[in-house]
């Protein structure tokens, strides 16, 4: 099979569609928010409606899931030795960096503006993605931008994740996605603080994973 033909035999359309939905949950949720554009006729709506508008951000945790699904099946067959780490890295920052950092530069002039004490050191968190790691930031520089900052920790954990979990047998898997249920829970519990997102949301991504995986299973592919 060639490798565009792989590619299009892993490809779900199903998934393209519930992206859009999430992504648009994720913008009302903002947009609804305290002194947003969109709060007042949030208020004026349905209890029930308003609470759901308002738990848009449950869907950056399904968006965490299906990006360790995705590259499951994106680097099934992907052979982690020097060449294919080198591939799959270039891959991944052409993925999301240019975008990010065309974002950066948008807000370029609000960063300019911003009087923060230490600066610097936290512009350089946002450059080099690194800022869902410090906790509650004093700025608000493009802040849903964490989540990236979460994806690409994601990014460096796949390939290991991926020889650990996508050479499992069905039973390993489920034991697997059983285990990230509770995941963030015992990091709560040890300690971990919850504005640390890329290890309180490392769950979701190997969720994912593991779910790719019994996928795989299920179609008989395996």
């Amino acid at each position: 099979m060639s490798a565009r033909a792989a590619a299009a035999a892993q490809h779900l359309p199903a998934l393209t569609g519930l992206r859009f939905f999430l992504a648009l949950w994720v913008i009302l949720h903002h947009l609804t928010g305290h002194g947003q554009m969109l709060e007042a006729a949030a208020l004026a709506l349905p209890g029930p409606v308003y609470e759901l508008i308002r738990g848009g951000y449950l869907a950056v945790t399904t968006f965490f899931v299906l990006s360790g699904f995705v590259l499951s099946r994106s680097y099934a067959e992907t052979r982690w030795n020097g060449r294919g780490l080198l591939r799959y890295g270039a891959g991944r920052i052409a993925r999301v960096y240019p975008v990010y950092l065309l974002s950066l530069l948008v807000v370029a002039p609000f960063i300019a503006a911003d009087r923060t004490p230490g600066k610097p050191p936290l512009l350089a968190a946002h450059a080099v993605l690194i800022q869902g790691w410090l906790g509650s930031l004093p700025v608000n520089w493009n802040t849903p931008a964490w989540s990236l900052s979460c994806e690409m920790f994601f990014y460096l954990v796949f390939p290991l994740a991926a020889v650990l979990i996508l050479r499992r047998g069905w039973r390993a898997a489920f034991a697997i996605a059983a285990a990230t249920c509770v995941l963030t829970r015992v990091m709560l519990f040890a300690g971990v603080p919850d504005p640390v997102k890329p290890l309180i949301h490392l769950s979701d991504f190997l969720m994912g994973i593991a779910a790719a995986r019994i996928y795989e299973y299920a179609q008989g592919s395996i």
